[in-house]
C-alpha cells in the first residue's frame, strides 16, 4: 500500500533573505580627547623650548664674546693712547678737531729761510733742539710694543692695521724731522745761496715729514675712534 506524501506547493516556497549581519561601529574618539593627540602636542611643545633655549643661550653667548671683545679693544686702545699721548704732546700742539701740528716752529723757520725771508744764523739753536726731540720721540714711540697690544686678540684687520701703521708711519716721519733739523743745522753755519740752497732741502724733508706723521697720526686717532674711546680735540680761544 503506497504512502502518500506532502505534497509539495505549486511554483515552489520562496527563501526567506537573512538580514544583515550585526557589526561592532567603534566610536570614534574626538580629537581634542586623544591622548596622542595631546602627547603629539606636548612633543611639540617641549622641542620648541629646547630650541628656544637653545637659540637664547646662542645669542647670549654670542652677545657676550662680543662684550668681551669690545672691551677688550677698548683696553688696548686705552693702553696704546696712554703710552703715544704723551710723546706727541711733547713735540706738537693738538689741532680740532682730530690732529695735531709737529715741530710747528721750526717748520715755520726753515720755510721762512728757503723762502729767504729770515736769517740761518737764526735757526741752529731751534734746529738743534728740534733733532734731538725728533730722536727722543723716534725711539720712545719705536719702544712701543704695539703689535702685542693687538696681536691674537681676534680683533679685526683693519684695527690691527691701525696700531702697526701709526707707530711705524709717525716713527718714520720723526726721522725724516731729525734729517730736516740736521740739515738746518748746517744750513745755519752755511752762508749765501748755499744756506738758502740747504734750507730748502730741510724744508722739503719737513713737508714730506708732515705728510707722514699726519697719516700716522690719523690712524692713531681712527683706532681710538673704532674702540669707541676717542676724544676731539676742543678749538680754544676766538672763532
Amino acid at each position: 500500500m503506497a504512502i502518500k506524501g506532502k505534497s509539495k506547493p505549486k511554483g515552489g516556497a520562496k527563501p526567506v533573505t537573512r538580514g544583515p549581519r550585526p557589526t561592532y561601529v567603534p566610536v570614534h574618539t574626538p580629537l581634542m580627547r586623544r591622548r596622542s593627540f595631546w602627547y603629539t602636542v606636548l612633543g611639540v611643545v617641549v622641542l620648541a623650548s629646547a630650541i628656544g633655549i637653545w637659540y637664547g643661550l646662542a645669542q647670549q653667548r654670542e652677545a657676550d664674546r662680543e662684550e668681551a671683545l669690545a672691551r677688550s679693544l677698548r683696553d688696548a686702545a686705552t693702553e696704546y693712547r696712554q703710552q703715544v699721548d704723551p710723546i706727541v704732546t711733547s713735540i706738537g700742539t693738538p689741532v680740532a678737531p682730530s690732529g695735531i701740528d709737529v715741530f710747528p716752529e721750526f717748520a715755520t723757520a726753515v720755510s721762512s729761510i728757503a723762502d729767504g725771508e729770515g736769517e740761518s744764523a737764526d735757526l741752529e739753536p731751534l734746529a738743534r733742539a728740534t733733532a734731538e726731540a725728533a730722536k727722543s720721540a723716534a725711539e720712545d714711540l719705536d719702544a712701543i710694543k704695539a703689535v702685542e697690544l693687538v696681536a691674537g686678540k681676534g680683533f679685526q684687520e683693519h684695527a690691527v692695521l691701525y696700531v702697526i701703521n701709526s707707530k711705524s708711519r709717525m716713527v718714520q716721519a720723526l726721522k725724516l724731522y731729525e734729517q730736516a733739523a740736521l740739515l738746518s743745522e748746517t744750513a745755519a753755519a752755511a752762508t749765501g745761496d748755499d744756506a738758502t740752497e740747504l734750507a730748502k732741502r730741510a724744508s722739503q724733508l719737513v713737508t714730506l715729514a708732515q705728510g707722514i706723521f699726519g697719516d700716522g697720526y690719523q690712524d692713531y686717532v681712527e683706532f681710538q675712534f673704532l674702540a669707541g674711546i676717542f676724544q676731539p680735540t676742543v678749538a680754544t680761544g676766538t672763532p
